[in-house]
């Protein structure tokens, strides 16, 4: 019964999912793929994590997202999106089965009638990824996650332009979510072939040789739209949310290095101690601290990120078993 549901569901075979620690490029990543005809990427994220499991996850959905406030925009549209998903949505769900009723909610109001070409759907909420086994394992073995990661200096100041937080505090805040996503990206390269990790600065320097890498692993032809940002069909502006209003649209470096000057000098040396040997194996060069022997508040860093790390295993265990999990 349950698998005669899901083949009515107007959904593209394939999923593939874009993760990562949040103002690393995600977002640039998901534009230059929009365009794709291959593809059907979801105009907002998901957040599915924070309301699937809820009693009513379709209001919680409206709470934590854009959905159902800006997508669809008509208001016929919709009301008919509210009763496709609550049709579907009465109650607490697995994750495979949210993300299905939305895509499927989706796709029948408001997108393109050419969707039927899309082979793949495609879908981005950053923390995601701590559940990345829970998705490979759900959505089978075509299956494709992509994570961006880019240099915590510049993810430090970006997030705290976005946030307005910075200080001591703040920054150790980040450098633990910076280490932790680290050490699941680590672990997933090695255990998961459908986990590629794309660098935000490869993306923005050499756009067209990271981009055939990543529609080779998602299982897509090369496309010229790769190289044009768009979102929901229309032209997107560019990579920087703190650029001009009249910046020319497209892709920019001009962020790339922007940390040097608007982060100072104590800040980057702290993040050059607490993630070093991290940064460096990812390829980003360390510029104020040169010795990185043993510190305790790395140390601690790193026991700390581990323990995470081997928490969100019994929780991939449990939900593997059935076993029910907070979301």
């Amino acid at each position: 019964m349950v698998e005669a549901r899901e083949e009515a569901l107007a959904v593209p075979p394939r999923a593939a999912f874009v993760v990562g620690v949040g103002r690393s490029g995600t977002t640039l990543l998901v534009s230059l793929l929009d365009g794709h005809p291959e593809l059907l990427s979801l105009p907002h994220e998901s957040k599915a994590t924070s309301w699937h499991a809820a009693d009513d996850p379709v209001s919680r959905l409206y709470e934590v997202t854009p959905y159902g406030d800006r997508f669809p925009a008509a208001p016929d549209e919709r009301e008919a999106f509210d009763a496709r998903l609550r049709s579907r949505l009465r109650g607490p769900a697995k994750l495979h089965t949210a993300l299905l009723a939305l895509v499927d909610a989706v796709v029948r109001t408001g997108t393109p009638s050419d969707v039927a070409k899309a082979s793949t759907w495609l879908e981005k909420t950053p923390k995601h990824l701590p559940r990345v086994p829970t998705l490979l394992a759900e959505f089978g073995p075509s299956t494709r996650v992509i994570c961006v990661i880019r240099d915590p200096r510049a993810v430090f100041l970006s997030r705290s332009r976005r946030w307005n937080r910075r200080g001591v505090h703040a920054l150790r805040v980040f450098a633990r979510r910076w280490a932790f996503y680290d050490a699941l990206s680590c672990r997933f390269e090695i255990s998961h072939p459908g986990f590629r990790v794309v660098r935000y600065e490869d993306l923005v320097r050499e756009p067209e040789a990271t981009l055939r890498g990543v529609a080779d692993h998602l299982g897509i032809a090369w496309h010229a739209s790769l190289l044009e940002p768009s979102r929901m069909g229309e032209p997107w502006r560019g990579n920087s949310s703190f650029e001009q209003r009249g910046a020319q649209a497209g892709l920019s470096s001009a962020s790339l290095d922007r940390y040097r000057t608007e982060l100072v000098e104590d800040e980057i040396a702290e993040i050059e101690r607490l993630l070093g040997p991290r940064m460096v194996r990812r390829g980003y060069p360390l510029e104020v601290v040169t010795d990185l022997g043993p510190t305790w508040r790395r140390l601690r860093l790193e026991i700390a990120s581990r323990g995470r790390v081997l928490r969100e295993g019994w929780r991939w265990r449990r939900e593997a078993s059935g076993t029910p999990a907070d979301a």
